[in-house]
């Protein structure tokens, strides 16, 4: 099966859950989290790995008692990426998808880098490219093309 934003979009009509809410009164009390839930975890493999060439961070849960698998999303990027994809596909949860890409869009959230453009940081940091250059080659912030030079240089180190 060829993965698409057609399939995800009804995938996540029928099979998906989203909730947006406020923990407590201050900025940092707020929270989100998509969900898919399905036995079989192939289907959610392949959804995970489509989204995560669209710039989507999810993971998927161990089976629980009952053998069902859980796709999971708990970044606002991510999530506010996958609403913006699928909120014209989706049918059932439309109304709730278009309520959290206007609450999301109000919050301040990290930058979700695509895989090839961090290729394409470190390719051009290496021919010596400015952090100044690199944000404008990619049209990025140059505080985002510094985080992730650091935070790959963070993982390293952890190794």
């Amino acid at each position: 099966m060829r993965m698409n934003w057609n399939y995800i979009a009804g995938f996540f009509d029928g099979e998906g859950s989203l909730t947006v809410y406020q923990k407590k009164k201050d900025k940092f009390g707020r929270a989100v989290t998509l969900a898919m839930s399905q036995k079989p975890r192939e289907v959610l493999e392949q959804i995970k790995l489509f989204l995560s060439k669209e710039g989507c961070k999810a993971y998927i849960t161990k089976p629980s008692k009952r053998n069902i698998n859980i796709l999971y999303m708990g970044s606002a990027t991510s999530v506010l990426i996958f609403c913006n994809k699928v909120k014209d596909r989706t049918i059932v949860k439309k109304d709730k998808i278009i309520k959290a890409i206007k609450e999301l869009s109000t919050w301040k959230t990290h930058t979700v880098i695509k895989p090839r453009d961090v290729r394409l940081i470190h390719i051009l940091r290496q021919k010596g490219f400015t952090m100044k250059a690199i944000a404008k080659r990619i049209n990025r912030s140059e505080s985002t093309v510094h985080y992730q030079l650091n935070k790959d240089k963070r993982a390293m180190l952890k190794v």
